[in-house]
């Protein structure tokens, strides 16, 4: 799942503008917003080729690095059931 944890860390100095200061630092700290959270979703579903359910959009699922690769995981191999 690196390439996963790149295209995270990619799309994020996209949105952000700078490189996310490490897979555990909070987003929201480094500068996220709720507006930029929401063009972190599209280039990572668009990327990706995947579609976060409704059910997945809580900002808590997008607080750090780590934690949007745990949430993407099992929707790249289909353990989301």
């Amino acid at each position: 799942m690196s390439e996963v944890r790149e295209t995270v860390r990619a799309a994020l100095a996209e949105v952000l503008g700078e490189q996310p200061a490490g897979d555990q630092v909070n987003l929201q700290d480094q500068g996220l917003t709720s507006v930029e959270s929401i063009s972190l979703v599209m280039l990572i579903e668009e990327r990706l080729g995947v579609v976060f359910p409704d059910g997945l959009l809580a900002l808590d699922n997008f607080t750090d690095v780590d934690r949007i690769v745990a949430v993407l995981t099992p929707l790249l191999t289909g353990t989301n059931r």
